[in-house]
């Protein structure tokens, strides 16, 4: 753990500051072991360097996601993948279904001054291209700094310039209580920056709760100022998404196992498809259709 993010952290329970016990150092000065401290007493594990804010001191030290009780059976293997960043990356070249431009949110993170503040939200194994952001998620995946949940951040408010949330709010029952911490923490100003599924087939990760037309994207973001709301995976990345579906559950024989393993191998013979978005992604028409839609807010000033 890096100790400039002590500042930063607050018990997410009552709001209030946190000060930190080490039990065991890292060489450089960072924090391999040791205990957030709340002024209630409560208090919170840093365990390998990553504070858990999911379980308390005196509770089991496994916090994350139970991939045992997922809905979808694939979930608890790619789970175990995004341990390895690397891996996650190569593998997603070929198995993700869509294709995508990320030309907006970097030209978006490129346009923040030095020292900006920017959360990494559901962060996975992603870090974020041009600011020194923290990542932020259920699981201490490989590059997580931060093991929380987004719907009581441990995190002061108002203190970042901006959060990015990729494919994170259909995981959430309630995705309004999230916007509202998202809220909370951002400076007057500050953006957010989001992707949400809208034709995707079901991923349970562990569970998967909605689906977005750009209509209802920008209703949900009324707290916000909304930039841009616009497709970001195309027609083209839905027409691979569902077809490979559709052939896995009439090739699956019902078997929940088999549908698993053929959805993901059923891409390979289809994702050269999903390169016809560099077209179609920016028709006009093309969010009627959408794999998905990204989307800039702002908090008012």
């Amino acid at each position: 753990m890096d100790r400039n993010l002590l500042p930063l952290l607050r018990d997410p329970v009552d709001g209030g500051f946190l000060r930190l016990q080490v039990t065991h150092e890292e060489e450089g000065g960072g924090v391999r072991e040791g205990f957030l401290i709340g002024e209630s007493g409560r208090s919170y594990s840093v365990l390998a360097g990553v504070p858990r804010f999911l379980t308390s001191r005196g509770q089991t030290e496994k916090a994350g996601i139970d991939y045992a009780q997922a809905c979808d059976p694939a979930a608890k293997w790619k789970n175990a993948v995004r341990r390895y960043p690397l891996l996650t990356r190569i593998l997603q070249v070929i198995f993700d279904p869509a294709w995508v431009s990320h030309a907006t949110r970097d030209r978006l993170l490129q346009a923040q001054p030095a020292g900006a503040r920017v959360l990494n939200l559901g962060a996975g194994v992603k870090r974020l291209p041009h600011v020194a952001s923290i990542n932020l998620d259920l699981d201490a995946y490989g590059n997580v700094d931060l093991v929380a949940d987004g719907a009581v951040l441990p995190l002061a408010t108002g203190a970042f310039d901006g959060v990015v949330m990729e494919y994170v709010i259909e995981h959430v029952a309630d995705p309004d209580s999230l916007l509202a911490e998202v809220h909370r923490i951002l400076k007057p100003g500050g953006f957010l920056y989001l992707t949400v599924p809208f034709l995707q087939a079901y991923h349970g990760n562990p569970d998967d709760y909605h689906r977005f037309t750009r209509s209802g994207l920008r209703g949900l973001l009324g707290r916000f100022e909304v930039e841009l709301c616009q497709p970001f995976g195309g027609p083209a990345s839905a027409l691979v998404c569902m077809v490979k579906e559709f052939f896995a559950l009439c090739l699956s024989f019902r078997s929940r196992r088999l549908y698993a393993v053929l959805a993901q191998l059923l891409i390979i013979p289809l994702f050269p498809i999903k390169f016809l978005d560099l077209l179609l992604a920016r028709d006009p028409n093309a969010h009627a259709m959408a794999f998905s839609l990204e989307c800039i807010g702002r908090k008012r000033e």
